[in-house]
């Protein structure tokens, strides 16, 4: 009897006329419907294949035999010869049925007419030419169902003839089964052995497919394939080169290989350092050395060096990327696995290795910093360490010998003399200035710089304390002229001031006593030094005060028309009708004059 699996249904029933037990029973499928079309039995010496409606086949087999059930069909598998049972397509029976009347039958008549140079071919066309488009789909999909290349060709011979007759055709499907059958005629080749179908293909996926053949070690077929269905082929040849890691000893020849494979410009996204790593998981560090090399991405290839305790080779691959991240995550590891000693010798070897190293130890580890800092002998570096550790411990003055001693060592005698001064000023400070000043006045002179003790000096109007200051410390005239017209206009006092400036020449000229007298808004007083000031220079101070009447005066005695048509410019929102005027008249005056 034959039923459903449940036993709910019975197809027919059959009498075998056998009283042995069938070695094996296979159902036949329906990969469309999903549904058994029939039984498949074997016996010993022959096979029978009963349909649902009772029908049977009987086939003869010398050898023994073995069914296997797949999603289409059954496979029979004996010691010389593979074979399929398969229900037989629709489209297959159009074409090829006995007196089919179906258009892709008649297609495949005219195209072999054709090819025969017979008239008769256009007989055919006129059958079906409303349907052709159905023919040629009917032919396609035979195609793909054909295990007979000979078949396939001539199926598509008769689509592609078919096709001309459709001007609006779309040729998507045609070439998709025409590379499909191109892989699956190579898989059922005898040396590769996959004989699948287009069902099975349909349902595996070409993924699935090239991942079996990688697995059986068929590299060049899985890698033509993927060519072929332009699909990614990197991991394939990642495969292949484990395979040879693996399995080949000769590391030159290995890594020769895998950079013939790897250099093709078809080839993207591999990295040499997956392949370094396992020949480092099997051992052989010299090839993976090799292979690291090769990888330009130092991201890649310096974790694997790290790993492999190559870090001279870490460091010099970090420092060429250029990747301040990664020399940083190098040289921390290297510490970690290294003697100081030796790692502070190879850190050497690399100035920006090095700097990054002082860098980060500036943050984490000043000790450090000092260490690296003698080893090099860098006395300037060395000095400024003890600078920065005195002014956050507050000890600067009993630092500076030690500070002023390491620039001496190190030939930075401009920087020793500064803080000799400075140690000699802190003193003055701490033992004079502040003791005799300080109450008086409710000041401190304490960490001042040079600059602002004259300064404050003058602001308490000791001036002769301030000269002998500016004497001992070699403070230039013009500072310190500067500081004196300063602090008297801070003051308020003019009348000093004015003697001040008449009282022999200006090392600074008369400009800053301008410039003062306006920063305080003195216009009276600023008149009186602009007098003073260089002829071309009295326009520019007229105009900063927005004397316009003089700007504009002045101006025009130095034929300067550029400044007259900027003074005209900042009047004109004065509405002053008769300097506009005269502006006007002094522009007119010269330009006529050119």
């Amino acid at each position: 009897m034959v039923g459903n699996s449940g036993y709910e249904e019975k197809y027919c029933e059959f009498d075998t006329g056998r009283k042995d037990i069938p070695r094996q029973i296979e159902w036949v499928m329906d990969s469309e419907k999903n549904q058994a079309e029939a039984v498949v039995i074997s016996y010993p010496s022959f096979l029978l294949i009963v349909n649902r409606n009772g029908d049977k086949n009987l086939f003869t087999y010398d050898p023994a035999i073995f069914l296997v059930a797949e999603m289409d069909g059954v496979r029979i598998i004996t010691n010389s010869a593979h074979e399929m049972i398969q229900k037989l397509p629709k489209c297959v029976q159009n074409i090829f049925a006995v007196n089919s009347q179906e258009p892709s039958s008649f297609l495949f008549e005219a195209q072999k007419k054709y090819q025969e140079k017979s008239h008769q071919a256009d007989e055919y066309l006129s059958l079906f030419r409303d349907k052709m488009d159905v023919a040629v789909d009917e032919c396609i999909e035979a195609a793909a169902y054909e295990f007979c290349t000979e078949t396939q060709k001539s199926l598509l011979r008769t689509a592609y003839f078919g096709k001309g007759f459709i001007p609006s055709h779309n040729p998507d499907e045609y070439m998709r089964i025409l590379r499909i059958l191109r892989v699956l005629n190579a898989l059922r080749h005898e040396k590769i052995a996959m004989p699948l179908t287009h069902k099975q293909f349909s349902h595996l996926k070409a993924e699935v497919v090239l991942s079996r053949l990688v697995f059986r070690k068929h590299y060049a077929i899985a890698i033509q394939i993927a060519k072929h269905l332009k699909l990614p082929e990197s991991w394939i040849l990642e495969h292949w080169a484990y395979h040879k890691v693996i399995n080949d000893k000769n590391d030159n020849e290995v890594a020769r290989k895998i950079t013939e494979k790897f250099k093709n410009p078809s080839v993207q996204g591999i990295s040499f350092c997956n392949i370094a790593e396992k020949a480092h998981d099997v051992g052989r560090d010299e090839l993976a050395i090799k292979l690291l090399e090769l990888e330009p991405r130092a991201s890649l290839q310096v974790p694997l060096l790290l790993k492999l305790g190559k870090y001279d080779r870490a460091i010099k691959s970090a420092t060429q990327s250029g990747d301040t991240e990664l020399v940083a995550t190098v040289l921390l590891e290297i510490k970690k696995k290294m003697m100081l000693a030796n790692f502070n010798i190879i850190i050497r070897e690399y100035p920006m290795a090095l700097n990054i190293y002082k860098k980060m130890m500036n943050e984490w580890s000043r000790t450090a910093l000092y260490d690296i800092y003698n080893q090099e002998d860098d006395q300037k570096s060395i000095a400024e360490y003890h600078f920065r550790n005195a002014l956050e411990s507050d000890s600067l003055e009993s630092n500076l010998p030690i500070i002023a001693n390491s620039y001496t060592q190190g030939r930075k005698h401009v920087e020793a003399e500064l803080c000799a001064d400075t140690g000699k000023m802190l003193k003055l400070q701490k033992n004079v200035l502040t003791p005799k000043y300080g109450k008086i006045h409710q000041i401190t002179f304490n960490g001042l710089s040079i600059h602002d003790t004259i300064k404050q000096l003058l602001e308490i109007g000791e001036l002769k304390e301030a000269e002998k200051i500016k004497s001992d410390f070699k403070v230039p005239d013009k500072r310190f002229w500067w500081l004196r017209i300063i602090t008297m206009s801070e003051k308020y006092k003019w009348d000093d001031l004015e003697k001040f400036a008449k009282s022999k020449k200006s090392p600074i000229g008369y400009e800053p006593f301008v410039e003062v007298c306006l920063k305080q808004n003195n216009l009276h007083e600023a008149r009186k030094y602009i007098l003073k000031c260089r002829d071309d220079r009295k326009a520019h101070w007229y105009l900063r005060a927005e004397l316009w009447d003089e700007a504009a005066d002045t101006s025009f005695e130095q034929r300067d028309i550029n400044t007259l048509y900027a003074i005209q410019n900042k009047a004109s929102a004065n509405g002053n009708r008769m300097l506009l005027d005269k502006i006007s008249s002094y522009i007119a005056a010269l330009a006529s004059k050119k």
